[in-house]
């Protein structure tokens, strides 16, 4: 059976032939991604991981901010998240920690 997660306002929902189920309640998902194994979910309330298809989700960090899109390198540990307020952050261990990149937010065009 095909399983299709969807990110929407109200949360993350896994959806299959015949049933719906809200799989991580998270206002504002704005991106799902996959890297390796781990999907990612960018929200208004931080960035969340899952290692489980999406069946689990932990918060990783970023709380305090709007996470609008997150990327990496297949077989890497190296991530990046853009976030609002105006931030470029970084993790090096799959998602686990972010450190903000400060020189993104010192240049005139990030406020």
């Amino acid at each position: 059976m095909m399983n299709i997660l969807a990110g929407t306002s109200s949360g993350v929902f896994s959806l299959n032939e015949s049933t719906s189920e809200l799989v991580l309640d998270s206002m504002e998902v704005r991106d799902l991604y996959r890297i390796c194994e781990i999907l990612f979910a960018s929200t208004g309330s931080g960035v969340f991981r899952s290692t489980d298809n999406g069946t689990n989700w932990t918060c990783t960090g970023l709380k305090n901010r709007q996470v609008w899109q997150i990327r990496g390198i297949e077989n890497q540990t190296t991530m990046y998240a853009v976030t609002q307020p105006a931030g470029l952050i970084r993790s090096d261990d799959d998602g686990l920690n972010w450190q903000e990149i400060k020189t993104f937010t010192s240049l005139p065009e990030a406020t």
